[in-house]
């Protein structure tokens, strides 16, 4: 199911592109900027294997362990959705400050814009790629959750209850 997210993102940007060649979206130096800004990140965050278990556990490959994991690996997912946004903002932002600096050749004004806008196109793709991830490992918390609230309920009953009938102070 997921690979279908993927095929739908893929099929919007064919349909929207057909006034534009393909090769207008495709900036590769954007691309690996993006990468470049983002997998230290999260590197440096201690949740680079946990994302790494995040697609094993959405795409059915390896049994959750435990809820522990999956928090987890929803916790690295949604670290690298806020900062493929936030990356791409940024790049693009840059770039247009390039851009606007370049102003004195108007002709090469219109494909350096839309080469920055590229940036920030990248990121929400990659970002919109991780949302089913995101929703996926949402769900399998969720099923860690007892079931209905008689479970609750059992639950509450079966621990003791303190008996308050006693005076601790030793004055009555």
């Amino acid at each position: 199911m997921y690979f279908l997210s993927i095929l739908a993102v893929i099929l919007v940007s064919v349909i929207l592109s057909f006034s534009v060649s393909i090769q207008s979206f495709i900036d590769l130096t954007s691309l690996l900027l993006i990468l470049l800004l983002n997998f230290p990140i999260l590197i440096s965050s201690g949740l680079f294997r946990d994302f790494n278990n995040a697609f094993h556990i959405a795409l059915g490959k390896k049994k959750s362990g435990s809820l522990i994991e999956i928090k987890r690996a929803l916790e690295a997912v949604t670290l690298m959705i806020r900062t493929f946004l936030c990356s791409g903002l940024f790049l693009f932002l840059t770039a247009m400050i390039a851009v606007l600096h370049s102003m004195n050749t108007p002709q090469s004004l219109g494909p350096a814009i839309s080469v920055s806008i590229l940036c920030f196109i990248y990121g929400t793709v990659l970002a919109l790629l991780l949302l089913p991830v995101k929703s996926i490992l949402q769900v399998r918390i969720i099923e860690f959750m007892p079931e209905s609230e008689d479970d609750i309920l059992l639950g509450k009953e079966a621990l003791p209850k303190p008996d308050i009938s006693t005076n601790k102070s030793g004055t009555e």
